[in-house]
């Protein structure tokens, strides 16, 4: 059997004098350096009254810091030489990351530092993000995946952070003035850009780990300050009221299209790494051989396909979604397909889910991990990063790729 071809590569992480914690990835066939810096800041964490902050935060940052003033400094460096920088917002953390060649590896992590640990925040560059802000949000609006996400956003709990409005634009922005904006950023920036709640991923070529490089990289992460403030589990109440559930709500799209989207509402399901419920759970759902539960609604003339996947998680939720594209008989009888689903998921419940069908996925999972096209570098880091707020790095390492234990308990509680 051939090695995975993740075998090449070590990895170790560390964890400086100042709480932050960071992993290296190093690989002899790697040829430019990567890294991604998570800050625990997404826009679970925005105030009430500012909602899109973090997101605002996000530009500012690229806005120019105290020792390199010209904000887009950083991205000319690295498009010179063939390299690339990025950042977004999630609901609860914040990425910035970029790739390069190893010779501008150390300038541009000195760039990078500088723009997180000390931005300018000046006014002038407060009002041309705001600014960059609304025209992202204008050029969207008729976007039919990002309705439906804000659709999602409007028929849940409102007490729930997710429901909060990510994006920001100047009407938010503007019940304020810009020196409000200001203190209201540097505030934001002081409590998140803590070096506790920052991890870092650097993914470089194995000649170039050295220890002189090693010492570099730190004694720039060390330079984020360490807050006194301890950080509290957060406590989000239920996504979903039980008003909210059962419910059919109808979204007209602006291109053409007849789907049926079934969402359904669990809690987090993310330790049972080694069963993979939601795995095996869409696995099943998506299949499409005889006497399954796809086979017989193409088989009734009710879809063309369908597809099942994890949606939206947190601390203590988890959705599953069933896409299903109606045929124009099929739209005439959604009341019936639905039933059709609810009856298959009954049955599941009754007679279990054999391990066979847990071993067939598994092995699925191995051969996709064992052949599957690696990653790039900063895609690479910017995972790990992501997950190292929440794991250790060996469970970080394996929690995607590891499906070895069958617990068929998990699924009486699913849907």
């Amino acid at each position: 059997m051939l090695l995975s071809k993740l075998a090449n590569r070590d990895y170790l992480t560390s964890e400086l004098e100042n709480g932050f914690q960071y992993a290296l990835i190093t690989c002899p066939d790697i040829k430019k350096a990567s890294v991604s810096i998570s800050v625990e800041m997404g826009h679970f964490s925005d105030p009430e009254d500012c909602q899109g902050l973090s997101h605002l935060m996000e530009h500012m940052l690229f806005a120019g810091s105290q020792s390199y003033p010209d904000g887009n400094f950083l991205n000319q460096l690295l498009n010179r030489h063939g390299g690339f920088v990025n950042a977004w917002t999630s609901s609860e953390s914040c990425n910035f990351h970029f790739d390069c060649p190893l010779s501008e590896f150390s300038q541009a992590l000195d760039v990078l530092v500088d723009m997180l640990a000390q931005p300018a925040l000046t006014i002038q560059g407060i009002s041309q993000e705001v600014d960059a802000i609304e025209a992202e949000f204008s050029m969207r609006k008729q976007d039919d995946v990002r309705r439906l996400y804000d659709v999602h956003k409007q028929t849940c709990n409102t007490k729930h952070p997710f429901s909060r409005f990510s994006v920001g634009n100047k009407q938010i922005f503007n019940q304020f003035t810009k020196e409000e904006l200001q203190q209201k950023l540097r505030k934001h920036h002081q409590h998140y850009f803590d070096a506790p709640k920052m991890k870092a991923c650097f993914v470089l070529p194995t000649e170039m780990a050295n220890d002189e490089l090693i010492a570099f990289i730190e004694s720039k992460l060390v330079t984020f300050y360490k807050s006194n403030v301890t950080n509290t589990p957060k406590n989000y109440p239920e996504l979903y009221l039980q008003s909210q559930k059962g419910c059919l709500i109808e979204v007209k799209p602006y291109k053409f299209a007849q789907n049926l989207m079934l969402t359904f509402c669990l809690p987090n399901v993310s330790h049972y790494y080694r069963s993979k419920p939601i795995l095996l759970l869409t696995h099943l759902i998506e299949d499409a051989s005889e006497n399954t539960l796809q086979h017989y609604l193409k088989r009734m003339g009710f879809i063309l396909d369908l597809t099942a996947s994890g949606g939206i998680e947190g601390a203590n939720f988890q959705d599953i979604n069933i896409n299903l594209r109606l045929t124009d008989y099929g739209l005439e009888y959604i009341e019936r397909i639905m039933q059709i689903i609810m009856q298959w998921f009954n049955f599941l419940r009754s007679k279990g889910i054999e391990e066979w069908r847990f071993e067939e996925k598994a092995q699925q999972l191995a051969l996709q991990v064992e052949y599957t096209t690696l990653l790039p570098g900063v895609d690479e880091a910017i995972l790990l990063a992501s997950k190292l707020h929440k794991l250790t790095l060996p469970l970080a390492l394996e929690s995607d790729v590891v499906m070895d234990t069958f617990d068929d308990t998990v699924f009486y509680d699913i849907p």
